[in-house]
């Protein structure tokens, strides 16, 4: 029987184990481009892991009664939530996001945001799993999170592909991202909207 090859000693191996003090050691400050109220700490753990280019999955850390972002929904990407710690609420709202016209270029389609839409609180505690599917459609909310006076701590995660329409119905924005992570974003207004929240400090 021959003996296994013997690996090169010019190739560097990544190590598949991340361990928790370097993702304690990893968490920095975030905000939001949209939205001046958002403030949290971040480690993304599978960028550490190697695994950024096709999936996100990061620690997030909100201080108390924190914004974890600008209320938004995906046309293409999914997104997930795993409370550790704390609690929180969710802000949801319909996404009602429509297609592009059939033959018509994504990048010059902004998709069609209703106005005067309702924003719905749900409660999330400790163990408690959130997903977000991306889409089209119906039946689809578009989402933000706040923590509660404990501050939260969670898992957040998603896919991450190649090209993502992100509209951001309050904020009367949509992002859209080509190539993926790292690649160039645009920014252009969408419909204006009543915002039913408390104006912006």
């Amino acid at each position: 029987m021959s003996s296994p090859p013997v690996p090169s000693t010019t190739t560097t191996y990544r190590n598949p184990l991340v361990k928790a003090a370097d993702i304690q050691a990893a968490l920095t400050e975030h905000g939001h481009f949209l939205n001046p109220r958002v403030s949290f700490k971040q480690a993304s753990m599978s960028d550490m892991a190697g695994l950024g280019r096709a999936t996100g999955v990061h620690l997030n850390v909100l201080p108390a009664n924190g914004e974890s972002t600008e209320i938004h929904h995906h046309m293409h990407e999914t997104e997930w939530m795993y409370i550790i710690s704390g609690s929180g609420d969710l802000l949801l709202t319909p996404a009602n996001m429509q297609p592009p016209p059939e033959g018509c270029s994504v990048a010059s389609t902004t998709p069609t945001v209703p106005h005067n839409l309702p924003l719905e609180t749900v409660p999330a505690a400790v163990g408690d799993f959130i997903g977000f599917p991306g889409g089209p459609g119906e039946g689809l909310y578009a989402h933000g999170f706040k923590a509660g006076p404990e501050g939260c701590t969670y898992l957040v995660g998603g896919t991450r592909e190649a090209m993502d329409i992100c509209t951001y119905p309050f904020a009367e924005k949509t992002l859209l991202i080509e190539g993926g992570k790292g690649g160039s974003r645009s920014v252009w207004d969408s419909k204006a909207m009543s915002d039913p929240r408390q104006p912006r400090k």
